[in-house]
């Protein structure tokens, strides 16, 4: 059996399928998974040229991933997705990539990514200077509703929805910590955290307080605390193999 090229590790189905399609043309084997810990152990098993993984994924962060990946001395590139649509006023090209090579927003997986996917698989290193080009609307149309339906909360019962707002919540931190990976390089504490920051932080909490029901949100501040989670996360030593 031939090498695996590209492990996808997205947890929407739809989003995944839209990367999948982006690089079906260039890539001869790809594999998609659903959380970290798939994606972990799919790094250490088959050793792919490409990790194309959302900034948002659950289980393992990416910065994980990617600390896993120095410590095992893998040759895998890594290719950051953008959690959230370019519906944010914190969008700006970000300052680090927490060990990642690249990283795509959403709207341009099917004009951007090829061409940083193919770049990266040769063995180069570090972000890829692709010119955005025409993407076909029907496509475009796709990723959309896929990345419309990430910050979508439906739920049937009140755990549910506590389930669906915690996943949100996730996607939001992970989005701004993306474009904001130079301050964090050098912050320990949340009160700590500079004015831009604490502004991307605000803009997260109004989309989070816009997206779910005051029902089940109620007064705690999911972003504020997401956000010390994050930071615990990334102060703490990346400990096992997940074989």
């Amino acid at each position: 059996m031939s090498e695996l090229q590209v492990l996808i590790a997205h947890d929407s189905e739809d989003m995944a399928a839209e990367i999948r399609l982006a690089l079906a043309s260039h890539v001869e084997r790809m594999r998609v998974v659903a959380d970290g810990r798939e994606a972990l152990s799919g790094l250490l098993r088959e050793h792919p040229r490409v990790l194309v993984v959302d900034v948002g994924l659950p289980l393992l962060a990416p910065f994980e991933l990617c600390e896993h990946i120095a410590t095992a001395g893998l040759r895998t590139r890594v290719v950051l997705v953008a959690s959230v649509y370019d519906r944010t006023r914190y969008k700006r090209r970000p300052s680090s990539l927490y060990g990642a090579d690249d990283y795509v927003e959403q709207h341009h997986i099917h004009d951007m990514l090829p061409g940083k996917v193919v770049r990266l698989m040769s063995g180069e290193r570090g972000p890829v200077d692709v010119q955005p080009g025409q993407v076909d609307p029907v496509a475009a149309a796709r990723v959309r509703d896929a990345a419309d339906a990430m910050l979508q909360i439906r739920f049937d019962d009140p755990e549910q929805g506590l389930r669906r707002a915690a996943r949100l919540c996730e996607l939001l931190v992970a989005d701004v910590t993306l474009y904001n990976g130079q301050t964090l390089e050098s912050l320990s504490r949340p009160e700590d955290a500079p004015p831009g920051l604490t502004d991307d932080l605000e803009e997260a909490r109004e989309i989070f307080c816009r997206l779910v029901p005051e029902e089940i949100r109620g007064s705690t501040d999911w972003i504020g605390a997401q956000f010390s989670r994050w930071l615990e996360r990334r102060r703490a030593p990346v400990t096992g193999g997940g074989q």
